[in-house]
C-alpha cells in the first residue's frame, strides 16, 4: 500500500499525456487535411506547431499534474534553492553534531577513566579504612590491656610500698639486734665510747677494674681476688674475725624472697655471683667499689657492701683544669699554701664533678694531696719544684693546673702545675 500513490500518479501522467497527444495529432490532421493556417504560416507549418504545442502542453500538465499531486514534486520545482540551502545547512549541523559527538565521546571517555580512577581511590581507601579500624580495635584491645597492666603495677607498687616500710622496720631491728649482740659479744661494754672507729659508715675501703664481656667465671675470679685483698686490708686496719668465723669481712644482704615475701639474708657467694653477673652485661671496664656498711671497732669484724661504675675517660691529657695568680715574692711557706689551696679548692671540685673517684691513701709515698681523698696527684718534690719556680720570677705568676696523662673514673688523676709569668698571655 506504501508504493501505490507513485504508481497511480505515474498512471495518471500517461494517460493525460498520450491524451494530449492525441487530441494534438487529431487536430494537426484535421488542420492539414482543411490546410488550415494559423498566424499565416503554412499548412505544414502550421502542423508542426501544433505537434510541438502538444508536445509542450504534454510536459506541462505532465509537472502540473505532478505538482498537484504531490507536495514533494512540487517543493522540488519550486523550492529547490532553498532545500539545497537548507540541506548545506542541515549538513554543516550534521558536521558540528559529529564532531560535538566526538568531543562528548571524548569527555565521555575520559569521565570513564577517571571514575574508574576514583574507584580505585574509593577501594583503597575503603581497605585503608578497613587497616585502621582493624589497628583501631587493636589499639583499643592493647589499650585495655595496658590499662589492666597499669592497675596491677599500681596494685603491684603499693605493695611494693608496704613491703619497703616492712622491710625498713625489720632493718632497723636487725640494726638494734646486731648492737646488742655486739654489746654481748664485747662483755657489755659499749665500743663506741670506749674504742675508736676504724671504718666509718660509708667510707670508702679499695677498689678494683674488672673488665666486662668475659665469662662469669672468668669475673668471679677477679672478684675473689679483690674480697681476699679486702680481708687483707680489713686485718691491717684492725679488724678481726668473728670467733666462729674465718674473715674479717662480712658480706651478707638483705633481699625478700619470692616465694614467702619474707626477708632473708644472702651470703657472699650470691653476693658476688649477682655482681659478676651485672658485670658481664657490660663490654667496658666496670670499677666494684667496696665500702663499710656500719661503724667498725677495732676486733670486729668489717661489713661490707658494693658499688659499681662504668670506667670511662674524663679528662685528656694536656687538658687544662684551673688556674691561680701567685706572688713569687711570697714566702716559702705562703706559696706552698697557695698551691694547695688550688689543688684542694679548684682542681679536687671540679674532678669530684667529673666523677674522678677519690683515693681513700696516697698513691705512693711522698705525694701530697688535698684532704678528704686523693683527687689530683702531685709529689712533695714536684711541689717544691713549684715554688722555685715561682720564687725565680720573682712577681706575679700564673699557674696552671693542667692533665698530666688521660683520666679514667677510677683515676689517678695526676695534676703538673706550670708556671708563667702574668705579663705572658696565658696558653691556649
Amino acid at each position: 500500500m506504501a508504493g501505490l500513490p507513485g504508481i497511480l500518479l505515474i498512471a495518471a501522467l500517461v494517460l493525460v499525456s498520450g491524451l494530449i497527444a492525441y487530441v494534438g495529432d487529431v487536430v494537426g490532421r484535421r488542420m492539414g487535411r482543411k490546410r488550415l493556417s494559423l498566424f499565416g504560416l503554412r499548412p505544414r507549418h502550421t502542423a508542426i506547431v501544433i505537434s510541438v504545442v502538444a508536445g509542450m502542453l504534454i510536459t506541462v500538465m505532465t509537472l502540473l499534474v505532478a505538482m498537484a499531486v504531490s507536495q514533494n514534486v512540487k517543493d522540488g520545482f519550486l523550492r529547490v534553492q532553498e532545500m539545497k540551502q537548507r540541506q548545506a545547512d542541515l549538513a554543516r549541523q550534521i558536521s558540528e553534531l559529529n564532531q560535538s559527538m566526538s568531543e562528548i565521546e571524548q569527555a565521555r571517555r575520559a569521565a570513564q577513566d577517571e571514575l574508574r580512577q576514583r574507584q580505585g581511590e574509593l577501594d583503597r581507601a575503603k581497605q585503608l579504612l578497613d587497616e585502621v579500624s582493624s589497628e583501631l580495635d587493636a589499639t583499643q584491645s592493647d589499650l585495655k590491656d595496658a590499662s589492666e597492666q597499669l592497675k596491677n603495677a599500681e596494685r603491684v607498687m603499693a605493695e611494693a610500698i608496704a613491703t619497703r616500710w616492712q622491710l625498713e622496720r625489720e632493718i632497723a631491728e636487725l640494726q638494734e639486734d646486731i648492737e646488742n649482740l655486739r654489746i654481748q659479744l664485747f662483755g657489755g661494754i659499749t665500743l663506741e665510747r670506749s674504742t675508736p672507729v676504724i671504718l666509718g659508715v660509708g667510707q670508702p675501703l679499695d677498689w678494683e677494674l674488672v673488665e666486662g664481656g668475659r665469662s662469669a667465671k672468668a669475673i668471679g675470679e677477679d672478684l675473689d681476688r679483690f674480697v681476699a685483698r679486702l680481708d687483707e686490708q680489713a686485718r691491717s686496719a684492725g679488724a678481726r674475725p668473728l670467733p666462729d668465723g674465718t674473715s674479717a669481712i662480712i658480706i651478707r644482704k638483705p633481699a625478700q624472697d619470692p616465694d614467702s615475701q619474707s626477708l632473708v639474708f644472702v651470703g657472699e657467694e650470691q653476693v658476688l655471683k649477682a655482681i659478676a653477673e651485672r658485670i658481664q652485661e657490660h663490654s667496658g671496664g666496670v670499677i666494684v667499689r667496696a665500702f663499710s656498711v656500719f661503724n667498725t671497732h677495732p676486733g670486729e669484724p668489717v661489713r661490707v657492701d658494693f658499688e659499681l661504675f662504668h670506667n670511662r675517660l674524663v679528662f685528656r691529657r694536656g687538658e687544662a683544669l684551673a688556674q691561680a695568680l701567685v706572688d713569687g715574692r711570697e714566702s716559702e711557706p705562703a706559696l706552698m699554701g697557695a698551691l694547695l689551696a688550688l689543688l684542694r679548692e679548684e682542681v679536687s671540685p671540679r674532678a669530684r664533678a667529673h666523677n674522678v673517684m677519690p683515693r681513700p691513701n696516697p698513691s705512693s709515698p711522698g705525694s701530697v694531696v688535698p684532704s678528704g681523698g686523693t683527687v689530683g696527684d702531685i709529689t712533695i718534690e714536684e711541689l717544691f719544684a713549684v715554688v722555685e719556680r715561682l720564687r725565680a720570677i720573682n712577681g706575679l705568676a700564673r699557674v696552671t693546673a693542667v692533665v698530666a696523662a688521660d683520666t679514667w673514673t677510677i683515676g689517678p688523676l695526676e695534676v703538673d702545675l706550670l708556671v708563667a709569668s702574668a705579663e705572658a698571655p696565658p696558653s691556649a
